[in-house]
C-alpha cells in the first residue's frame, strides 16, 4: 500500500494547487457574512455548523504542519527555521497592510485626507497587525456602510495561530521532541493539551481555546503525517470512509466527531497533494499565489460591498475573484517570491563560507 513517505520526496506535488483552492474557498465562504452578516445560509455551515472557509483554513494548517515539520527535520537550525517562516509571511503581509492603511484607506474613507492622516489609528494599523497579537480591525472612517464595517480584513486572525504553531514546533524541535523515537510522548502531551482546551472551550466555537483546538488539530495531524510518514497509508476509499463518518458524526453532534473530521480532512489533503499526478502537476509552474489571495480577498470584497450595497453572494464572488487573483499574482511575483529568493541567496552565501547544521 502507498504511504506518505513513498510519495513525498521532491517538489513535484499538488500542495500549491490545494493552497490555491483553499484560499479561493475562503473567499467564497466570506461572501455570505459580508453580504448578510451571518453564516446561517452558508451550505456547509447549515449541515455541520462549520463554514467552508473554516474547513479550507484546516486544509492550510494540515499542509503547514506537514511541510513545516519536514522543514525542521531537514534544517534543525533554529535561526534558519525562523528566518524561512519570517520571509514567507511578513514581507507580503507588510506590503498588504501598508497598501490598506496608506493607499486604499484614504481612498475609501469618509474623512478628508487631512483628517484621516491625523488619526492615531491610521498610523497604528500596520504595526498593530504585524505583531499578530492584538490586531487593529479598522481604519478611520473606512467601510461605514457595510454589514461587517468593523473589519477591514477578517482573514488575518488565523495568522496568529499559524505563527503560534510554528513556535510550538520550533520549541519541540530544539528540545529534540520531534525525533521519531520520542514523538509518541510529544503526541500524547499535545493531545492532552487539546483535551484540556476542548473542555475549557465547551460548546463554543469562539475564543482562544476553541480556535486553538480547531486549528491546532489539523496542524498536529500534518506533523504526525511527516514524522510517521512511512507508516501513514494513502488509501482513497479508507480516507473517504473516515471523512464521511466524521461528517455524519458532526451532523449528529457526537462526541469526538469534530476531531475525527479534522484528522480525516488532513489525511484527505495529503492524499490529494501526493497521489494525483500527470498534467495537474503543471499548476506548480505559476507559483504559490495562495497567501496573496488569502490576505487580499477580504478587503477587496469589503470594497465591492461598500460600492454596491445589497450585492448578492454570487455577484460578490464574480466581482471579487478576478481582482483578488490579480493581487495574489502580483504579491507572489513582486514581493513573496523575491523575499524567499533573498532568503535562499543569503542562506547559500552563509553556507559557502562556513559549515552549519544546514549543510548536513
Amino acid at each position: 500500500m502507498r504511504t506518505v513517505g513513498s510519495l513525498c520526496e521532491g517538489r513535484d506535488n499538488n500542495f500549491n494547487l490545494l493552497r490555491f483552492v483553499a484560499a479561493s474557498v475562503v473567499l467564497v465562504s466570506h461572501c455570505w457574512p459580508l453580504t448578510t452578516r451571518s453564516n446561517e445560509a452558508e451550505p456547509l455551515y447549515r449541515l455541520i455548523g462549520v463554514t467552508m472557509g473554516t474547513a479550507a483554513v484546516g486544509v492550510f494548517f494540515a499542509i503547514s504542519g506537514f511541510l513545516i515539520a519536514a522543514s525542521w527535520t531537514r534544517t534543525q537550525h533554529p535561526i534558519a527555521f525562523a528566518s524561512a517562516r519570517f520571509f514567507r509571511i511578513f514581507p507580503g503581509l507588510a506590503v498588504m497592510l501598508v497598501l490598506c492603511a496608506f493607499v486604499w484607506g484614504p481612498a475609501v474613507s469618509v474623512l478628508p485626507p487631512g483628517a484621516y492622516f491625523s488619526q492615531i489609528a491610521t498610523w497604528t494599523y500596520v504595526p498593530s497587525n504585524l505583531m499578530l497579537v492584538y490586531g487593529q480591525p479598522g481604519l478611520p472612517g473606512v467601510l461605514g456602510n457595510v454589514p461587517m464595517r468593523e473589519l477591514i480584513n477578517g482573514s488575518l486572525w488565523t495568522l496568529t495561530y499559524e505563527v503560534a504553531c510554528y513556535a510550538v514546533l520550533l520549541a519541540l524541535g530544539v528540545a529534540g521532541m520531534l525525533r521519531r523515537e520520542r514523538f509518541v510522548t510529544t503526541f500524547v502531551g499535545l493531545l492532552a493539551i487539546g483535551v484540556v482546551l476542548s473542555l475549557a472551550a465547551g460548546d463554543s466555537t469562539k475564543g482562544f481555546a476553541a480556535k486553538a483546538v480547531m486549528l491546532g488539530t489539523p496542524f498536529l495531524a500534518g506533523m504526525c503525517a511527516w514524522i510517521w510518514r512511512d507508516r501513514i497509508p494513502l488509501h482513497g476509499p479508507l480516507i473517504a470512509l473516515v471523512l464521511v463518518a466524521g461528517f455524519f458524526g458532526m451532523q449528529a453532534h457526537l462526541p469526538g466527531a469534530a476531531f475525527l473530521t479534522w484528522v480525516a480532512l488532513s489525511w484527505a489533503t495529503l492524499y490529494l497533494a501526493l497521489v494525483p499526478a500527470g498534467r495537474i502537476r503543471a499548476f506548480n509552474k505559476i507559483g504559490d499565489w495562495s497567501f496573496g489571495i488569502y490576505i487580499y480577498a477580504f478587503p477587496v470584497q469589503q470594497t465591492i460591498v461598500s460600492v454596491f450595497p445589497g450585492i448578492g453572494v454570487a455577484a460578490l464572488f464574480a466581482a471579487a475573484m478576478p481582482v483578488t487573483l490579480i493581487l495574489g499574482c502580483l504579491s507572489w511575483q513582486l514581493i513573496e517570491s523575491r523575499a524567499l529568493d533573498h532568503y535562499r541567496s543569503s542562506r547559500s552565501m552563509g553556507l559557502s563560507t562556513r559549515r552549519t547544521p544546514l549543510s548536513r
